[in-house]
């Protein structure tokens, strides 16, 4: 087991993080020595070596977040078989081989995900019609929880997106997914201009994977109120941003009275603790989550 982990989250912006907090806890409850750093890098920094410079510090593993996951996928020629799978890569581990330093990409974000959902929301998601708002790499982890972590995949999955060029390399992606576990669920892609209300009063579960109403922008909103109100009350919302902790889309949907609405921080804190495990190879124990949870309600 390595001595002392030097481990961080590679995206940008990165001020609303709260990744550092989550691992120096996981560090502290596992008696690790460690440190968690941002890596807040552009894209321009990036082709510039940026990641090579992250591997001479020294660097373990590191965790990737917007705008990176899709392009870490493209640029890695080591990836494991849930990276593969969702075409997006949210945690970076290393092995050096006699001096030779590979970077194999994971992907923790779909287990992280189906992992946070309530056990209602489980149970609503196998029986119909799941929308997803947006085509980026977290909508792609919560398009493939949706049909290998789920006991019983969802009947009809409605992708909203802006952009068709993604939106064609999704659909090819979701083919692949039904071939190889022979479900029947329908897959419909559908521009965001073109979301109407009747695509909406069917839905038994809405997932925003869009950054949509994050920090500092609170006051957007993916969905208009006119849309939330054409929205089946019965739904589930899961809106993936954390920060607000209630974004404007949560608030909507409580008051159109939406039985559970919740946010990304479950996700964040389930991904991070696989990646955590995927870094130090130690198994996760159920307490982990809870603590975690706790410490970050304080700050939040």
């Amino acid at each position: 087991m390595t001595s002392r982990y030097f481990l961080g989250l590679l995206g940008h912006p990165l001020g609303h993080s709260y990744s550092p907090m989550i691992h120096h806890t996981l560090l502290e409850l596992t008696g690790l020595k460690g440190e968690y750093k941002l890596f807040d890098y552009t894209l321009k920094q990036l082709e510039e070596g940026a990641i090579a410079s992250m591997l001479m510090s020294g660097v373990h593993g590191f965790n990737v977040t917007i705008p990176y996951k899709v392009l870490l996928h493209e640029k890695l020629q080591a990836l494991t078989p849930a990276a593969k799978r969702v075409g997006a890569v949210n945690t970076v581990f290393r092995v050096d081989v006699d001096n030779e330093i590979t970077l194999i990409g994971h992907n923790t974000d779909s287990t992280g995900f189906y992992k946070s959902l309530a056990s209602q929301t489980q149970d609503v998601l196998a029986e119909g019609h799941a929308m997803v708002l947006g085509g980026g790499g977290s909508a792609r982890a919560v398009l493939a929880a949706m049909i290998f972590e789920s006991k019983t995949p969802a009947q009809h999955i409605t992708l909203v997106m802006r952009d068709p060029e993604k939106a064609a390399t999704l659909k090819m992606a979701f083919a692949e997914w039904v071939k190889e576990t022979q479900i029947s669920t329908r897959l419909d892609v559908i521009s965001t201009e073109a979301l109407d209300a009747e695509d909406l009063s069917s839905v038994n579960i809405l997932v925003n994977c869009t950054p949509v109403g994050m920090h500092p922008n609170t006051n957007a909103t993916p969905l208009s109120l006119r849309q939330i109100e054409a929205l089946n009350p019965h739904a589930h919302v899961v809106d993936l941003i954390y920060n607000p902790s209630e974004t404007v889309l949560m608030k909507l949907a409580h008051a159109h009275g939406c039985p559970i609405v919740k946010n990304g921080l479950g996700m964040l804190i389930y991904q991070a603790i696989e990646a955590f495990c995927t870094w130090t190879k130690l198994p996760a124990e159920e307490d982990w989550y809870n603590l975690i949870k706790v410490r970050l309600h304080e700050i939040i």
